[in-house]
């Protein structure tokens, strides 16, 4: 996924039945976790549970590449 300078992800929350896991590949990403938030720099990896309300922001004037894949379960 890239994000452009100042982009997000259409101010929306995302909730989703699988857990995802996001490498941030360029660039920063911001990401809001219920009521917490992240600043993931390039190389950062976060797991976001399942069932968890989530949004994203790029706030610098580069763009943010991240990469994103969905789990079914974590051991």
């Amino acid at each position: 996924m890239t994000i452009e300078p100042d982009g997000a992800g259409d101010g929306l929350w995302w909730e989703h039945e699988y857990h995802e896991v996001g490498t941030v590949l360029e660039g920063r990403l911001t990401l809001t976790l219920d009521n917490q938030t992240f600043e993931l720099d390039e190389g950062d990896t976060i797991l976001i549970k399942a069932h968890t309300r989530h949004c994203y922001f790029n706030r610098t004037k580069e763009s943010c590449v991240s990469y994103w894949t969905r789990c079914k379960e974590i051991k």
